[in-house]
């Protein structure tokens, strides 16, 4: 594992304490929860919104120590809810932000271009797909030190080019999509952190000749048996089996421009977003089965224009889609396979939030959704 160099006329600057973020009525704004953070991707703002009270206007949080001009992608929360981690693709940096507080606590400098985020169980580390400078930041949350892992030395690819990233339940693998013309999912051992990604660590994913499959998001299965990765370019999804590192299955979407996925609660259901304004929904169980269509719905709402973001609430029954175009966030039952959408919240300008923008508390719940 190797330390980054940061370039002279950042030293020092980009790794430091902030002063306070948020000046619309912390105290009040931050008293109740639970709360999904989306990150604008033209101001340096997030917007938290109440879930258990869609009604209320979100609260604003500034994020500190940015440039004039910031690209908010990746966002990630922990386990306990109370960190949020942004990442900024201009500044290339990640912004640590107390979610009790709104105040911006750390900011990161990474490596170009930083897309995917992922916080492990524990809250120790972060980890930073760095779509521009093919590697993968570590950030030591407790030292505030950045270290990196080297994908430089794969094979069949100029550049890799790290976008999307998964953590398993446990905390002990990571995944990571290479969107390049390599097109792949690389497995990273956390427990043993390499200082370079091999080739026999990476699986190519989409058709093996299409240079264009843009693997761009991927989620892990609550039992961290299955990685499902979007394929951008080819509107695809490749099943990989994380234990052998080889893809058993890829299949159609039937929608173009695929972004974000996210697994809900009890693993029987995937939803995939599309920037076309559609979310897909997915059978699972359908998955190993060759002559069966994961496919089984697609949300078709006028009210979404572009999704840039998905995730499960909490307590598990709703879908959170991230609305870049209409600048909301829609909140969608998915109790019973009913998916239609209950409740619609403005936000600031442009919101994308690729990753875990909500505490993930509602593992392995069941019944929500119809059998078949």
């Amino acid at each position: 594992m190797t330390v980054r160099s940061i370039p002279s006329h950042v030293r020092g600057a980009r790794v430091r304490a902030a002063v306070v973020a948020c000046i619309l009525d912390t105290a009040s704004a931050f008293a109740a929860g639970p709360y999904a953070y989306l990150p604008s991707s033209s101001h340096p703002t997030v917007s938290a919104v109440e879930l258990s009270n869609t009604a209320a206007v979100p609260a604003t949080i500034t994020v500190t120590g940015t440039e004039n001009t910031t690209g908010f992608y990746g966002a990630a929360l922990s386990d306990k809810g109370d960190r949020l981690y942004v990442s900024d693709q201009v500044n290339e940096t990640v912004f640590e932000i107390d979610t009790t507080t709104g105040v911006t606590t750390h900011a990161y400098f990474v490596g170009s271009n930083p897309r995917g985020v992922a916080v492990d169980p524990g809250g120790r580390h972060v980890y930073v797909a760095d779509f521009a400078s093919a590697g993968l930041s570590v950030i030591d949350t407790t030292t505030h030190a950045v270290t990196g892992v080297d994908f430089g030395s794969l094979s069949g690819s100029a550049n890799p080019s790290p976008s999307g990233i998964a953590l398993n339940l446990a905390g002990t693998r990571a995944y990571v999509t290479d969107a390049s013309v390599g097109h792949r999912l690389c497995r990273i051992n956390l427990l043993a952190l390499p200082t370079s990604v091999a080739n026999a660590d990476c699986v190519v994913v989409g058709a093996a000749d299409d240079d264009g499959a843009n693997p761009n998001a991927v989620a892990v299965s609550p039992d961290g048996t299955r990685a499902y990765v979007v394929n951008h370019g080819e509107a695809t999804v490749s099943v990989v089996d994380t234990a052998t590192l080889a893809v058993t299955r890829t299949f159609p979407l039937g929608y173009g421009s695929p972004n974000g996925i996210a697994i809900s609660a009890s693993g029987r259901r995937a939803y995939v977003g599309t920037g076309l304004g559609r979310v897909i929904v997915l059978d699972l169980a359908r998955v190993p089965n060759a002559a069966s269509d994961p496919v089984i719905d697609v949300i078709d709402d006028a009210a979404i224009f572009a999704v840039n973001g998905l995730s499960i609430s909490p307590d598990g029954p709703h879908l959170l889609v991230a609305d870049t175009g209409n600048d909301e966030l829609h909140v969608v039952d998915i109790v019973g396979d009913a998916d239609a959408i209950v409740a619609t919240v403005g936000v600031n300008q442009s919101p994308i939030a690729m990753g875990r923008f909500v505490r993930p508390d509602a593992i392995f719940v069941s019944g929500f959704e119809r059998a078949g």
